[in-house]
């Protein structure tokens, strides 16, 4: 194998990592958000633990690095719950930040889905992995 080749080799093998995150998004996206993208943000912090041993009672802290103002809602979805819709929360100014603190149930191991929905339509996700030992949707 000469040297292009391998490199070229090399190429398709770290943009076949992008080719699976695209394909992904979970398809009950598109009942919420119809054909809107839902595109990842930095500026989004998840918090969740990483393992928890019974998923009756999972942490989840949302907060956002953005104005209050440019915020319509946030939507909170669990990939692998048997309904993976948690809730949606309305911001106004009177919020003073994006802010949120709750515990959901988690029917076994999969990703949390934070996404916030802007006045302006555009839609932001954060994601975070959550092995969950004993599931508590059951």
């Amino acid at each position: 194998m000469r040297r292009r080749e391998f490199i070229k080799a090399l190429s398709a093998l770290a943009a076949l990592p992008l080719a699976l995150r695209a394909e992904e998004r979970p398809a009950y996206l598109k009942e919420y958000f119809g054909e809107r993208k839902v595109k990842p943000c930095r500026r989004i912090k998840l918090v969740v633990p990483p393992v928890t041993d019974s998923g009756a009672q999972v942490p989840v802290k949302v907060e956002a690095e953005l104005p209050v103002e440019q915020v319509k809602a946030l939507w909170l979805f669990a990939d692998q719950n048997p309904r993976p819709f948690i809730l949606k929360s309305t911001f106004s100014p009177l919020n003073g930040e994006v802010y949120l603190y709750t515990r959901v149930k988690l029917a076994k191991s999969g990703r949390v889905r934070a996404v916030l929905e802007l006045k302006d339509g555009t839609l932001l996700e954060k994601t975070a992995f959550v092995e969950v030992k004993k599931g508590g949707c059951g």
